[in-house]
């Protein structure tokens, strides 16, 4: 069996609640990591991940699937950019409050 075949007969069971797929942590990647192993795949023979942006999952990737590139879904991405876009509005608003200029002209 190829490792491809293997990923795709592990998945269900890592994805199932049972196997703490739900939980955001570094441990859970370390368990897919273990499993993989035990049955005779290299985790660091995976090159890619998708996950989101939880910074347990980052550090797990990290430790356990080191050369694994990660890729982060859109929604995420674009979640953390609409929470930094707003900080630096609200931000940009109490500035001007407090200098009575109008917001983004000064």
């Amino acid at each position: 069996m190829d490792d491809l075949a293997l990923l795709h007969a592990l998945l269900p069971r890592v994805r199932c609640p049972d196997h703490g797929v739900r939980q955001r942590s570094a441990e859970t990647v370390a368990r897919f990591a273990a499993d993989l192993t035990e049955h005779g795949c290299d985790p660091e023979k995976v090159t890619d991940t998708s996950s989101d942006m939880s910074t347990a999952f980052i550090s797990g990737i990290r430790a356990h699937l080191p050369n694994a590139r990660m890729t982060f879904d859109r929604y995420h991405l674009a979640a953390k950019l609409s929470e930094a876009i707003d900080t630096v509005r609200r931000e940009e608003v109490v500035t001007a409050r407090n200098s009575n200029t109008p917001a983004g002209c000064g």
